[in-house]
């Protein structure tokens, strides 16, 4: 997004020093006005505008973000897809202890706590990691199809692409 601001700037700027080129040479009767300076300028003007608005976006969501399951999302890209389709796709990093703290939200960390106490053998602290740790893979799931619900809440038309 960064990149494609100072490209949308760069070529505001340009245009307007074009369009201030033009101005002045229209004082020459051989020049002619070009209409098609004034089109451009007012593409990269509402491109600048575009990134300005998605950037205030971002960091309104940021602020006032529910889940605190995610760190960071990078990678946002949305295809439009036609026939009122679009496709949505973001890398998400999720905080690892926060899906372990709701998953063991939900359990009864007492009992956790005795079997992990009766643990003896490498063989039982692998059976006792493997159990809670495709739980806590659930658990990931569970807010990555959250996020997906959330989404498609927020616009009808988005079809989420998520890579779990």
């Amino acid at each position: 997004m960064f990149s494609e601001a100072i490209h949308s700037l760069a070529d505001t700027c340009n245009q307007a020093l074009l369009a201030l080129g033009i101005s002045q040479s229209v004082r020459n009767p051989d020049a002619s006005r070009d209409p098609s300076t004034n089109v451009v300028l007012l593409e990269d003007a509402a491109a600048v505008l575009g990134v300005i608005m998605a950037a205030g976006c971002m960091g309104l969501t940021s602020l006032t973000a529910v889940s605190v399951a995610h760190r960071a999302i990078h990678d946002v890209k949305a295809t439009d897809m036609g026939l009122s389709k679009v496709r949505f796709k973001a890398e998400v990093d999720f905080d690892g202890r926060v899906v372990t703290r709701s998953y063991l939200e939900k359990q009864d960390i007492d009992q956790i706590l005795n079997d992990i106490q009766q643990v003896k053998t490498p063989e039982e602290l692998e059976n006792f990691m493997l159990k809670h740790g495709e739980n806590i893979i659930d658990t990931l799931g569970a807010e990555v199809d959250r996020l997906e619900k959330e989404l498609k809440v927020v616009e009808d038309e988005v079809v989420p692409s998520v890579v779990k």
